[in-house]
């Protein structure tokens, strides 16, 4: 390698951890905003359209994601990372077992990776949307927005156990200049907490 591009590798990566600094320096990190204490048996049917929720589930669920949202600050329009936690860790086992049971039928959804070794774990899945959570939470809950993309498609294991599995989700938005570092945050997130599900390289 040249002199010339090591200068340019040089070049770029200080200006880019320059900007990054000053990104940091300039911000408040994130708003958290929770959605507290969710019961999986309210969720709707499988054939739920994403697109048409009832209303049951706007009020329960995504009301607390939008609840902060005005004509400047819209939760959909910036990056945020985001976690499932089960309200009891004792529910680990059994989500675990649910969810394998799950993955072998065919039930025309993508769900995350599994692990190797699944963790004895009270976060269930860590994940992050450059925008547009709300799509990604909808999906989660197992209805499609977009068809084909992933998620953990609670509606088609969690709706039904007994006694009801109780989650909350934790969203971090982040300031719109932070999204070129959002995968990294979630990275560094994931490995922390070892959730159940999701693989994170």
């Amino acid at each position: 390698m040249n002199n010339t591009s090591y200068g340019l590798i040089d070049e770029t990566l200080t200006d880019s951890l320059k900007t990054a600094k000053d990104i940091f320096n300039k911000n408040s990190l994130y708003h958290k905003i929770e959605i507290p204490n969710f019961n999986c048996s309210h969720l709707p049917d499988t054939e739920t359209d994403g697109k048409d929720l009832p209303e049951q589930i706007k009020e329960e669920f995504f009301y607390h994601l939008h609840k902060d949202d005005n004509a400047e600050t819209m939760v959909n329009e910036f990056p945020c990372l985001y976690v499932f936690e089960l309200i009891d860790k004792n529910d680990c086992k059994r989500v675990v077992e649910a969810l394998q049971k799950i993955k072998s039928k065919n039930i025309d959804r993508t769900l995350p990776p599994f692990k190797t070794k699944i963790p004895d774990s009270k976060y269930l899945y860590v994940g992050k949307a450059e925008k547009d959570v709300g799509g990604r939470l909808v999906t989660h809950l197992g209805y499609y927005q977009t068809k084909g993309n992933h998620g953990l498609q609670l509606a088609f294991w969690a709706k039904e156990m007994n006694p009801a599995l109780l989650i909350s989700v934790s969203i971090y938005r982040f300031a719109k200049e932070m999204r070129p570092y959002i995968s990294a945050f979630e990275k560094i997130l994931a490995k922390e907490l070892n959730p159940i599900i999701g693989k994170h390289k």
